[in-house]
């Protein structure tokens, strides 16, 4: 049934304007965009310092093949190739490059050291080699012949990148580049755009327009909504606090606000709907573009706001109940981490209603999301299917359904650990219930464990209203090799007045879109929340100002659209047919929606 409702509002024109909608931006290596580049020019005399007290001379140049890597230990893209670099270190000789741009030189040696890189520095502090050599990203990578020629620029390989991260690389560039010098052919490939951090090199100007300022106007925005993340110890990649910081990353500030990648935010329509989130406001972003624009000019240190004071530890105070993993969670060094599922037990004495939810981990720069469900008591362990409780087994069907329809319970993303649910609201927690953790780690180049944590506020007396989570979703979706644009829908009807409080769309690698539409019991349609561009990265939870009153008889429907086709780069194998599943390479489509009954108990 589910299915002809599908084709039905397919057919009907419903889906039409998120299909119109824009990918999620995914910044892939280019061969078509070549950037301007000094290729098969000599590296010039410039006779910079090294961090091992050298100068940079053409007498202390190699004889063969040697590289140039931008090195940026701020920049995610950058820390992920660190495992590609030390290989590279074994195979020829190498050299990093900090511009003015980056980091401070101890900074980045102990990043490398870390990282196990032994190469030194090219300390480039006015960037003139930087500019000499067309540096735009802190990827880039800059490979040289025998007779110091540069003869290829560009990207490493196609692995890694802003928004996507492949379980092994594709297109191997550097690779073959070097294979090609060391036959003494030519490189095919010669130029490509390097996925990375943007870096804008060019000197300060020495007069910028000042109807904004950093001090004035721009610090205030990213003390509300950027800092959070960008502040040490945080899951941001760098920090954003002074008028250096944000003046030296101006340039890929400047990409993810143009291109709406940041603060993450996805869903269409008016900001001021939601609470909680970190979006910013039309007139906001545009006031931080056009600062930059202008030359960014840092204003009076007077007008200056006071600096936050950020809590460290428990946001929310000190929890009723602290609920750790069991065991240790490792995280590679490189490559994709498939979903991890932990299991956490309760050992409470009666009934809790849960009033807030704070979720921690040991890794914010790894841990991308960590979503919460309630699941029923385990089943006894029968120790003669072969596993042990540090192996379990793949959910069972209705544990999946569980998950799937009313299970979810609480969220981390990057910026917000702990979720209030509405006054007067709280969520039951059954005595003997468990939680059942699912972990999504990203590599940042080092090898890493973890063992998150939950912290669980109860309320004092039972709440006026029960607050749930349900769901619209479905279990039999197939998706199609080779589709760009694949719709699933499901519904889910009331029986009984109430309010819906929130939203929570959940999909995986190839999500692309999803949208949930109200129909009342009087026929009419509306839409609740359209996300044109989700992105599997961000598992966002969108929490109404004001509740939607909903009447028995309305439906719930929820489309989920699909990107499983070549152009996705996060697809892990866009030529078969995807089914319903827990792990990253197959799929889910779920509505989660927060529900409060008008029911009185």
């Amino acid at each position: 049934m589910l299915r002809c409702l599908s084709v039905l509002l397919m057919c009907s024109g419903v889906a039409v304007a998120a299909e119109q909608g824009q990918a999620p931006f995914r910044w892939l290596p280019s061969i078509e965009q070549q950037p301007p580049s000094p290729l098969g020019e000599r590296l010039p005399e410039i006779g910079m310092q090294l961090s091992d007290g050298a100068v940079l001379e053409p007498q202390r140049l190699p004889d063969g093949p040697f590289l140039i890597a931008v090195r940026d230990p701020d920049c995610p893209v950058s820390r992920r190739y660190a495992p590609r670099l030390q290989r590279l270190e074994k195979r020829l000789p190498v050299l990093y490059l900090l511009t003015g741009a980056m980091a401070e030189v101890q900074t980045a040696q102990r990043d490398a050291q870390r990282h196990g890189l032994h190469a030194p520095f090219i300390l480039d502090k006015s960037s003139e080699l930087a500019r000499w050599l067309g540096v735009r990203s802190s990827g880039d990578v800059f490979l040289f012949g025998g007779d110091a020629q540069l003869r290829y620029r560009g990207a490493i390989d196609d692995q890694y990148g802003i928004g996507f991260s492949r379980d092994a690389p594709t297109r191997h560039f550097l690779q073959a580049a070097l294979q090609a010098l060391r036959k003494d052919e030519p490189v095919a490939i010669a130029a490509t755009v390097a996925p990375g951090c943007v870096l804008d090199l060019r000197p300060q100007p020495q007069t910028v327009r000042s109807d904004l300022s950093w001090h004035g106007d721009i610090s205030r925005i990213l003390q509300r909504k950027c800092q959070v993340c960008h502040r040490p110890g945080q899951a941001g990649p760098f920090p954003l606090q002074t008028y250096e910081q944000v003046y030296a990353r101006r340039a890929m500030v400047r990409l993810v606000l143009d291109k709406h990648i940041m603060p993450p935010w996805f869903a269409a329509g008016d900001p001021q709907r939601w609470q909680g989130g970190r979006q910013l406001a039309a007139h906001e972003r545009q006031a931080i573009i056009d600062w930059i624009d202008q030359g960014a000019a840092r204003g009076d240190v007077r007008d200056a706001p006071p600096p936050v004071d950020w809590r460290s530890g428990w946001q929310g105070g000190e929890p009723d109940a602290v609920l750790s993993s069991p065991r240790e969670l490792q995280v590679p060094a490189e490559g994709r981490v498939v979903y991890q599922y932990v299991d956490i037990g309760t050992a409470f004495a009666g009934e809790q209603w849960v009033e807030a939810i704070e979720i921690h981990s040991d890794r914010p720069q790894n841990a991308h999301h960590i979503l919460v469900f309630l699941l029923p008591p385990a089943p006894p362990f029968d120790p003669l299917d072969g596993l042990t409780p540090e192996q379990p087994a793949e959910m069972s069907r209705s544990e999946q359904n569980q998950l799937a329809t009313k299970g979810f319970f609480g969220a981390y993303v990057a910026g917000t650990r702990l979720l209030r649910f509405p006054p007067g609201t709280a969520k039951r927690l059954p005595r003997g219930w468990r939680l059942k953790l699912q972990i999504h780690y990203e590599p940042n180049g080092e090898a890493a464990t973890d063992r998150p944590r939950v912290g669980l506020y109860f309320a004092q007396r039972p709440p006026e209203r029960e607050l749930q989570t349900l769901a619209a979703s479905s279990l039999d979706i197939r998706i199609p090799p080779n589709a760009p644009w694949h719709a699933e829908q499901a519904q889910y009807e009331f029986s009984e007045d109430g309010q819906l409080q929130g939203f929570f769309p959940h999909m995986h690698l190839r999500g692309r879109g999803f949208r949930y539409q109200l129909q009342h019991a009087d026929g009419r349609l509306e839409t609740l929340l359209d996300v044109p561009a989700y992105d599997p990265n961000w598992q966002l939870h969108y929490q109404l100002r004001e509740p939607v009153a909903v009447s028995a008889g309305s439906r719930l429907r929820a489309t989920a659209w699909y990107d499983n086709s070549t152009a996705n780069p996060n697809n892990p194998d866009p030529g078969r047919e995807v089914r319903f599943g827990l792990s990253t390479a197959e799929e889910m489509m779920i509505g989660y929606f927060d529900w409060v009954s008008e029911r009185a108990d």
